[in-house]
C-alpha cells in the first residue's frame, strides 16, 4: 500500500508540474495567432518543445487518475476497499490541483483536463478487466 501511495504521489507531482511548466512556458499574449506561434518556433524552438513535452507528461499523468475514477465507479463493487479509498483520495487531490491550475492558466488546464479525460476513458478498457475479474494497479 505504501508503494501504491508513493507511485500515485509521483504521478500527481509529474502531472501538476508538467502542466504548470507548460503554462509558464507557453506564450502569454492574448490574441493567439499563427505568426506568434511561428515566431516562437523559429526564435526559441527549445522552449516551445519543452512546453509541449511537459504538457504531454501532465495530461498523461492526469489520465491515470481518470482511469482510477472509472475503475472505482464501475468495477470496485466487490473490490478491496482500502485501495479504493486511496485511489479516491488521489482522484480528489488531482481534481483540486487541476482546479488550481485552471486559476493559474485556464487554457492549458482546460486542454490538459479534456485530453486527460478523453485519453483516460479511452485507455481504461473496462470490458477486458470485467471479463478477467481483476483490477490492475
Amino acid at each position: 500500500m505504501l508503494k501504491d501511495v508513493s507511485i500515485r504521489s509521483g504521478l500527481l507531482l509529474a502531472g501538476y508540474g508538467g502542466l504548470l511548466a507548460a503554462a509558464v512556458s507557453f506564450p502569454h499574449s492574448h490574441p493567439w495567432s499563427v505568426s506568434l506561434v511561428l515566431g516562437q518556433l523559429i526564435f526559441s524552438p527549445i522552449k516551445l518543445l519543452v512546453a509541449a513535452f511537459m504538457f504531454s507528461i501532465g495530461f498523461l499523468a492526469y489520465s491515470l487518475f481518470v482511469q482510477d475514477l472509472c475503475k472505482i465507479l464501475f468495477l470496485e463493487k466487490n473490490g478491496r476497499p482500502a485501495e479504493s479509498h486511496v485511489r479516491l483520495a488521489f482522484v480528489l487531490v488531482a481534481g483540486l490541483s487541476l482546479i488550481h491550475l485552471f486559476f493559474h492558466h485556464w487554457i492549458v488546464a482546460l486542454l490538459g483536463g479534456v485530453f486527460a479525460l478523453f485519453y483516460g476513458i479511452m485507455d481504461v478498457d473496462l470490458l477486458t478487466i470485467w471479463r478477467n475479474r481483476r483490477i490492475p494497479l
